[in-house]
């Protein structure tokens, strides 16, 4: 239930924000690509995760508070 417990909450923005990015994904795969600037080869870029990564970040917090309440 919302506003039960912080930890809760955060999970579900969580799922919320990752199930939006995997539309986007999976839709337009390319607006995620960064170009190289500089780079011989074309098309050299690497994805744009940032916003994964910050969720990554923000789920191992919710993990870790989780472990601390059952230790």
């Amino acid at each position: 239930r919302p506003g039960e417990h912080p930890a809760g909450d955060d999970l579900e923005r969580i799922a919320r924000v990752l199930a939006a990015l995997r539309e986007q994904v999976v839709s337009d795969p390319l607006e995620f690509w960064q170009p190289q600037a500089g780079a011989a080869a074309p098309g050299a870029g690497r994805p744009d995760t940032r916003r994964y990564d910050r969720e990554a970040r923000g789920l191992d917090e919710v993990r870790r508070e989780i472990e601390a309440v059952l230790a």
